[in-house]
């Protein structure tokens, strides 16, 4: 495990970087809950399976941006994911999209789709830009409390991870989960209500909040 790493450090950011391109699990903070980060690999999504003990279902895709996106969507979606993502990111949002027919098997579910994120934070934007694509997941075994900090991180998940990345001290972390929002289905439908004003994509889906 390496020593304290800062989003606020670029050597931090170059180690995390190293640490995935080498095939490694890492965790730290997000935009949203404390996150596991993997390569976006056969074997990373290997890796989150044993860390998560889960293998079911797919991970949520991290990009540096919708044009990176866009390479594993349905041609019938990429006007419809060009369009919401020009609105909520860089942001909290997940956008569930049909896949491309050239999409990696392990991108995707068994219903046929990639679920997508473009975050809003500088060093994630900085990791990406360096790694490409990375699979991420909330920092805990599936079925237990997410850890709202990185003291708690249960043992399980820190001895699965080469390194944890963190704000600053004088930074807050943030808790709430990503909003997520279906589009391969019609209407598009709203998944999960989180850290995003779904008034803002009021003109594209049509959705008013309860």
């Amino acid at each position: 495990m390496s020593g304290r790493l800062y989003w606020s450090d670029r050597n931090s950011i170059q180690t995390i970087g190293k640490l995935l391109a080498e095939g490694n699990l890492v965790a730290g903070t997000t935009d949203t809950v404390i996150g596991l980060f993997a390569p976006a690999t056969r074997q990373g999504r290997a890796l989150l399976d044993v860390a998560k003990i889960r293998n079911e279902k797919p991970y949520l895709i991290l990009a540096d941006d919708v044009k990176r996106v866009l390479n594993y969507v349905h041609p019938d979606q990429k006007s419809l994911i060009e369009k919401i993502g020009a609105i909520c990111w860089p942001g909290p949002v997940t956008l569930i999209a049909k896949a491309a027919q050239n999409a990696p098997d392990y991108f995707v579910s068994a219903e046929n789709t990639i679920a997508f994120r473009v975050p809003l934070h500088p060093g994630m934007q900085e990791l990406l830009e360096k790694c490409g694509l990375l699979f991420s997941t909330s920092a805990n075994v599936s079925g237990e409390p997410i850890p709202e900090s990185v003291t708690a991180i249960s043992p399980t998940i820190f001895k699965s991870v080469s390194a944890i990345i963190e704000n600053s001290k004088d930074k807050k972390n943030n808790t709430a989960p990503s909003t997520i929002i279906d589009c391969s289905v019609d209407p598009v439908r709203v998944v999960r209500a989180g850290n995003f004003d779904l008034k803002l994509l009021n003109p594209i889906l049509g959705y008013t909040p309860r």
